[in-house]
C-alpha cells in the first residue's frame, strides 16, 4: 500500500510539475509550450502524462494521413495533434491543432478561432490565401511582406467560415472567394465574410 501510495503521489507531483512548465504558448519554429523538434512518444508522457495522449492517424489532405499523438484528445480547447515522421515517434514532422477554440495562441496573438481582420492588424498588410470551397482552400499563402513576412516563422494557417455568413454574400460575391484561386484579404467580399482561423500548422524546420 505504502509503495503505491507514493507512485501515486510521484505520478501527481510529475503531472503538476509537467502543467506548470506548459505556458500553452506557439513560438513558430522553436516551440508549442514544452514540445520542441527534438521531443519523442515518450518525452510527451513526461510531459502531458499518460493518460492525456492517444496514438491514431492524423488527416493531412486529401484523404491522406500520418502517424500521429493527440494530446488532450477528449478536450477542443486544449488538443493538438503531434505527426511522428519516423515510425519510433522520435522526430516530430509537425503540430497541428484545429477546431474554432483553443488555450494555445502564437507569440503574435494567433489562436484558433482568430478572424482574418485580426490577422490583417497583426500583420499589417493584407493577406493572399486560397479560395474556399476544395481541399486547400482557405490555406494562407502569402503574407505580403508583412509583419508576419518578415520573420523565421514556420507557422500556416488555414481559414474557414460559418455556414450563415456565406448563405448572406451574393453569388458574384461567393464566386469571388470560392475554388483554385487566390483572394486577397481586403476584397470586400472577404471582408463580408471576415472567416476564421481553424487550423494551425506548427513546424520546426
Amino acid at each position: 500500500m505504502r509503495l503505491t501510495l507514493c507512485g501515486l503521489l510521484l505520478t501527481l507531483v510529475m503531472g503538476m510539475a509537467a502543467a506548470s512548465q506548459n505556458d500553452w504558448l506557439i513560438v513558430p519554429g522553436k516551440r508549442v509550450g514544452p514540445i520542441t523538434a527534438t521531443t519523442s512518444r515518450s518525452d510527451l508522457e513526461r510531459m502531458f502524462g499518460k493518460e492525456n495522449l492517444r496514438d491514431e492517424k492524423v488527416y493531412l489532405v486529401e484523404g491522406q494521413t500520418a502517424p500521429g499523438t493527440l494530446v488532450y484528445p477528449k478536450d477542443p480547447k486544449k488538443r493538438l495533434a503531434v505527426v511522428w515522421n519516423d515510425p519510433g515517434k522520435t522526430k516530430i514532422e509537425f503540430v497541428k491543432l484545429t477546431g474554432s477554440v483553443s488555450e494555445w495562441r502564437s507569440v503574435d496573438g494567433i489562436t484558433l478561432g482568430t478572424r482574418l481582420s485580426k490577422l490583417e492588424q497583426i500583420n499589417g498588410k493584407p493577406i493572399t490565401f486560397l479560395g474556399f470551397g476544395w481541399d486547400y482552400g482557405g490555406n494562407v499563402t502569402n503574407w505580403n511582406e508583412g509583419a508576419l513576412d518578415k520573420k523565421p516563422y514556420g507557422l500556416a494557417l488555414r481559414l474557414s467560415a460559418e455556414t450563415a455568413r456565406r448563405d448572406k454574400l451574393s453569388t458574384q460575391e461567393g464566386d469571388a472567394i470560392t475554388g483554385d484561386q487566390s483572394v486577397q484579404s481586403d476584397h470586400p467580399a472577404a471582408r463580408k465574410l471576415d472567416p476564421w482561423v481553424d487550423q494551425m500548422v506548427v513546424s520546426f524546420r
